[in-house]
């Protein structure tokens, strides 16, 4: 049986250095010792299980499971326990970094290991970010959530700095009807393209045009539809 536990701060250093020294495609695993060792690990009150074989392949998978695993403890400041996060992310970093042939991509550490008190790193980690957005996106929520687990992604980059807008269902609404491709279920080529701006992108021109109308604008009153409709007429290319 493998018991929820969180790395200790030495074993948060442990991680660090492996993950160091591990950059780029491996072949091996995250060491036992980093996931059941006493000296590097603790438990995490509420005995719950973790051994059975868990396949997540996207973000929403990935919450629900996190929401199923973590919401029946009622556990206190899971938003910034730092040992909480990086354990499963070494618990579940086969998922995480995944390649074909048996092999495993390492990317930047704040993928993994959880740094809840910077702003710039903590929404880079690939199992916290879904759990936040399961509870925090209920809806409209399938360009954010119906997309690969192993990848963080320019969307995840961008937005996640404004969550507070994302929280509004009007603005979900209206990213989802401008920029998801229905057919494929995933953002239209160009919404989010780090070249130059094109017109009504989500990049760079859908946060100066929700800027420009909150002044005139109770944003949250607002839905879907009415708020593509007040985007102007350099969206219409994306509807």
């Amino acid at each position: 049986m493998t018991s929820l536990r969180r790395l200790n701060h030495v074993g948060l250093k442990v991680f660090k250095e492996w993950l160091d020294s591990h950059r780029g495609i491996i072949g091996e695993s995250v060491p036992e010792v980093l996931l059941k060792g006493p000296e590097l690990t603790e438990l995490v009150p509420g005995g719950a299980d973790v051994s059975r074989a868990i396949k997540f392949t996207t973000k929403r998978q990935a919450g629900i499971f996190l929401h199923e695993l973590l919401d029946p403890l009622q556990l206190e400041d899971i938003h910034a326990d730092a040992g909480l996060w990086s354990w499963l992310a070494v618990r579940f970093f086969d998922e995480l970094a995944a390649q074909s042939g048996g092999k495993r991509k390492v990317l930047a550490h704040a993928h993994y290991l959880f740094d809840p008190h910077n702003s710039k790193r903590r929404y880079r980690h690939l199992l916290h970010t879904p759990f936040q957005l399961v509870s925090e996106l209920p809806d409209y929520n399938r360009i954010f959530l119906d997309a690969d687990v192993k990848i963080h992604g320019d969307l995840m980059e961008q937005t996640m700095g404004r969550l507070y807008l994302m929280r509004l269902p009007g603005v979900r609404a209206a990213i989802e009807r401008l920029y998801l491709d229905e057919a494929t279920g995933r953002m239209k080529r160009g919404a989010m393209s780090s070249g130059n701006t094109k017109r009504g992108d989500l990049r760079h021109r859908l946060p100066v045009r929700i800027r420009q109308l909150e002044k005139t604008y109770d944003l949250a009153a607002l839905d879907g539809e009415r708020l593509v409709a007040l985007l102007g007429p350099e969206f219409e290319v994306w509807r």
